[in-house]
């Protein structure tokens, strides 16, 4: 019964961790523990870190930019969201990392947007 309830509790963990894209496939995000929302968003600019408010998509670049990591914020946790945020079907090829102003918000089915320009509006599931 006990490997029933683990197998119930990893199903649950992988359909919340689920972001579904217009390619038909679900990308899985990752909690990133070590980031908190009062300082999460890396700022070239200031050289600091930002605030992250809820549903703000930023990039980051690590080793003198090879490497790009995308975040979100949800809920007030911060997730890694590269493997959805560099499939092809996404449009978040304009991004600049380490930027100083939020440049992407996801729009959620849950509840209301609080972006006010859509062009720059991303779903999710």
């Amino acid at each position: 019964m006990e490997e029933l309830w683990e197998r119930l509790r990893e199903k649950m963990n992988e359909a919340r961790n689920a972001m579904y894209c217009d390619c038909g496939n679900k990308h899985t995000r990752i909690p990133v523990e070590s980031i908190r929302a009062s300082e999460a968003r890396y700022c070239k600019k200031c050289k600091l870190r930002h605030p992250a408010k809820h549903n703000d998509i930023w990039a980051e670049t690590r080793f003198g930019g090879f490497i790009w990591i995308y975040y979100a914020c949800l809920d007030g946790v911060i997730y890694d969201i590269t493997q959805w945020a560099t499939c092809p079907s996404n449009h978040l090829k304009h991004m600049k990392a380490n930027s100083h102003l939020v440049q992407y918000r996801l729009v959620t089915t849950t509840g209301p947007s609080i972006n006010k320009n859509p062009s720059r509006q991303t779903k999710t599931g």
